[in-house]
């Protein structure tokens, strides 16, 4: 686990983020929201640093094209994260 000097917090492992509805307000349903999530492309991939193998997820840059608010974009402009 790392934070960089702006305050982003980057893990390696997993991280659960609360999702309750007693933390949620203005709720609105996202309009075709099964084709969003038919469109992502899950991946199994081994991490170049080798801290894991055969990990599930995405790829940020790939997620970006579907569904750019999934995604974190860095201070250059380049995708960073889902």
């Amino acid at each position: 686990m790392s934070i960089d000097p702006v305050g982003n917090l980057w893990i390696a492992g997993t991280f659960t983020e609360a999702s309750s509805i007693k933390l949620k307000e203005n709720i609105r349903p996202i309009t075709s929201a099964l084709d969003t999530v038919l469109g992502l492309n899950g991946v199994i991939y081994d991490r170049k640093d080798g801290s894991s193998k055969n990990e599930p997820g995405f790829i940020a840059e790939d997620v970006f094209a579907t569904t750019p608010e999934l995604t974190e974009v860095d201070e250059t402009g380049e995708v960073s994260g889902v």
